[in-house]
């Protein structure tokens, strides 16, 4: 079970993921581009965290990614 919700997570990366490579940008630029740290961006690339919603709110309009596809 905990693998499964560990993959889910990660399924909400990949829309982030697909941002950074469109955008030729590294995990660390990406982190300043969006306001947050680069650890707590790989939290969430390793499917150990999920966005806070003002967190989420923020990438959302940053990255034009729908909110849903960032957060549960």
């Amino acid at each position: 079970m905990l693998l499964k919700y560990i993959f889910k997570k990660k399924l909400k990366a990949k829309h982030l993921l697909e941002y950074m490579k469109k955008n030729n940008l590294s995990r660390k630029e990406l982190a300043k581009e969006l306001g947050i740290t680069e650890a707590y961006l790989s939290y969430f690339f390793n499917g150990k965290r999920t966005f806070g919603t003002k967190a989420a709110i923020r990438i959302s309009q940053k990255t034009g990614i729908p909110i849903e596809n960032l957060i549960q």
